[in-house]
């Protein structure tokens, strides 16, 4: 049964990546070379997908995944590739894209992992690099257009543009959300992407601001990953290895996780988790209200870590933390319930500020709201509205 399962996935692997992309190219694209944070490892042998598929998250015929530790906390977020320029297509070598600060921690897990299988695991970051292909029109953060949503708890946010296929020559629709447009690993000097010194870094801070509008986290330093995790973020830290699942940077919605393709190391506390169906905790977009902030003079210093607090009618309670900001637009990890009692209920504020998280004259107002892909009855578990 296990070896016909994985016949299966090596069967499928490369017409499950085929239907990513199509011929049609869009016009008015932008080209972002994401080597500063994304690096590149290669999975080579003959039982690479099996050994993947017993790893990751998700099935290996999917783009996105993530890598846990055996108690199901998150450590990574990856993903796979075919090798481009190959005269025939391999299922028996595989790119896999990991953050570049958690590149070493990564390919540690895999040999660990890899035990006696005739598998060869290699850092090509001097060969491949990973690019990402936008549309012009996903960059413009202009006024976002607000539609109704079926749960009252945040305003809803709605892309004004969808990306609709990929593109020949490596380009896989991004698989997370298609509103971040294209994703593709190419060889270095390949003239489909040109020079990576010429990506613009106005672009890359464009590309972050669109990922962070969608409400899209990437990354150890965003994903708070338990192997590098800093003090300053408020979490519960136990040896090293933060409480953070992938549900709560919700990689389930975002294709990054399957409840379907058996046993992997952490599977048994996502599913737990899952079938629970409480998340107390979410990654949630949000945008930053104090005007005098929004001064482009101005520096904006709220940093990565900073504390969130709710400041209510009679008392201050942590809210969570922030995990990015580019310009007005950021990512924090919130509790839910604290959110719902300032969107629902009207009561206190959520405030964040640089001064050693003393709410000073440099606090400023987070509005969080709720990206457009967000399922109904998340933030509503605990209240029993929740279907």
């Amino acid at each position: 049964m296990l070896h016909t399962l994985i016949r299966s996935f090596i069967s499928t692997f490369h017409s499950q990546l085929r239907s990513l992309t199509t011929s049609t190219s869009p016009t008015s694209l932008n080209v972002h070379c994401l080597n500063a944070t994304r690096s590149v490892l290669r999975v080579n042998g003959d039982d690479c997908l099996h050994f993947l598929q017993g790893l990751i998250t998700n099935d290996t015929r999917q783009l996105m995944a993530s890598v846990l530790s055996p108690k199901g906390k998150l450590l990574h977020d990856v993903f796979l590739y075919q090798e481009p320029g190959l005269e025939l297509p391999s299922t028996n070598r595989v790119l896999m894209e990991v953050d570049s600060e958690g590149k070493k921690d990564m390919l540690d897990i895999l040999t660990r992992y890899k035990l006696r299988r005739q598998i060869v695991i290699e850092d090509v970051c001097d060969t491949f690099l990973v690019w990402a292909k936008t549309k012009s029109e996903l960059l413009t953060m202009g006024v976002a257009e607000r539609e109704p949503s079926s749960t009252p708890s945040l305003p809803t946010v709605r892309s004004r543009v969808s990306v609709q296929g990929g593109v020949t020559g490596g380009w896989s629709v991004d698989p997370r959300l298609p509103e971040l447009g294209w994703r593709g690993v190419f060889k270095v000097g390949d003239v489909e992407v040109g020079d990576p010194s010429s990506s613009d870094p106005q672009g890359i801070a464009a590309y972050r601001r669109t990922r962070y509008h969608h409400g899209v986290a990437e990354g150890m330093q965003e994903m708070i990953s338990g192997n590098s995790l800093p003090l300053e973020f408020n979490l519960d830290v136990l040896n090293g290895v933060s409480n953070s699942l992938p549900l709560e940077f919700n990689l389930d919605v975002l294709n990054g996780i399957s409840y379907t393709k058996g046993c992997y190391v952490g599977q048994e506390r996502i599913s737990f988790s899952h079938f629970r169906g409480i998340i107390r905790r979410r990654c949630i977009p949000f945008r930053i209200s104090q005007p005098s902030l929004l001064n482009a003079d101005l520096p904006i210093l709220i940093e990565p870590g900073s504390m969130v607090r709710l400041l209510g009618p009679s008392e201050e309670q942590v809210a969570g933390t922030v995990l990015a900001v580019e310009g007005n637009v950021g990512l924090a990890l919130l509790k839910l319930s604290h959110v719902k009692q300032v969107a629902d209920q009207h009561e206190g504020r959520l405030l964040v500020s640089a001064t050693d998280g003393i709410m000073g004259p440099d606090a400023c107002e987070l509005q969080p709201f709720r990206p457009h892909w967000w399922l109904p009855e998340w933030g509503q578990e605990e209240t029993g509205s929740a279907k």
